[in-house]
């Protein structure tokens, strides 16, 4: 077999690299074969026919309910300094559900400020008695690990952050094993989005650095819900 040596230290087999350039070569041949011949289409739309340029489309990674689901933004750990941030989150996950049909009817926010409010005891309740009471099928529970949002900037790298567990609760389940219903991992499907200092100077007020996480969150977290299409080359939209 033979091999040669590239200047990273490596081996490639040349026999393989001859086979890539004949056959590269071949593509090139039978496109101007076909253009001389007229077959009626453009070297773009060949290569379109070839694969080159198709749209990739991501698959959800799971599909919610077509009954009501409720959007639970939680956080135990008390990490969310600004109190409008909850309400940005849980309310632009909702619109973003229900703008890509990822869901047929989302639970309004209003609904559970109205729970908070009439059942004292609220924050001791699990997320599945909640989804109950709002009269949801489903719960898209997204617990907030970390959230850093402060107008003063201390690493130009990670100036803001927010970092969140998302779990699908079937409130319905009558074995607590299948309460769960996604991700498989009982710690749920971890996202995080973060701003640079440059993103922070030019937001300014702590209140836009956080509609600017919200905004990078709910996008990251309504994707594992609804098919989008990749880009060919930055990955993911």
């Amino acid at each position: 077999m033979s091999t040669r040596w590239i200047c990273d230290g490596s081996m490639v087999n040349t026999n393989f690299s001859n086979y890539i350039r004949r056959l590269a070569m071949g593509c090139l041949a039978s496109l101007s074969l076909m253009m001389a011949m007229g077959c009626g289409f453009s070297g773009g739309e060949f290569l379109y026919m070839m694969g080159v340029g198709k749209s990739i489309m991501v698959e959800p990674q799971y599909k919610l309910s077509e009954e009501p689901v409720l959007v639970l933004v939680d956080d135990p750990g008390q990490v969310i300094d600004w109190p409008e941030a909850w309400n940005y989150l849980t309310d632009d996950l909702s619109q973003a559900l229900v703008k890509h049909e990822a869901a047929t009817h989302v639970v309004p926010r209003s609904t559970i400020e109205n729970l908070r409010r009439t059942h004292l005891d609220f924050d001791k309740r699990g997320c599945r008695e909640i989804g109950q009471l709002a009269g949801a099928s489903q719960v898209l529970w997204v617990e907030v690990e970390d959230f850093l949002a402060q107008e003063d900037i201390h690493d130009a790298g990670n100036a803001a952050y927010a970092i969140a567990s998302v779990k699908v609760i079937d409130v319905n389940g009558e074995q607590r094993s299948r309460v769960r219903v996604w991700p498989t991992s009982p710690t749920g499907h971890v996202v995080s989005v973060r701003l640079s200092g440059s993103d922070v100077a030019r937001l300014r007020t702590k209140d836009a650095i956080c509609k600017e996480l919200s905004e990078l969150l709910t996008d990251k977290i309504s994707k594992l819900f609804y098919s989008y299409e990749a880009d060919d080359f930055d990955g993911p939209k």
